[in-house]
């Protein structure tokens, strides 16, 4: 199967809003992506959360370890 393509800017969008459906995080704000060939099977690794905005670090970071590997197998980064 093909992965779609999205530029960075729209990648860290659709996870910010994945992010903010779960509870506790409705106050997610940011996420950066760098992009990287050191994983192998994706372009594209997470880097810093700029800012949890007040919601739960723990219940983020919990929601981010199911929707980056997810979202890595849909979606490579565009030039």
């Amino acid at each position: 199967m093909k992965k779609q393509t999205l530029t960075i800017n729209n990648l860290e969008d659709l996870i910010v809003k994945d992010v903010r459906r779960r509870q506790y995080c409705e106050n997610f704000s940011s996420i950066q992506l760098y992009r990287s060939d050191a994983q192998p099977g994706t372009n594209w690794i997470p880097g810093t959360i700029a800012n949890f905005g007040g919601s739960s670090e723990m219940h983020c970071e919990a929601a981010l370890r199911e929707i980056i590997p997810r979202l890595q197998k849909q979606y490579d980064v565009s030039d």
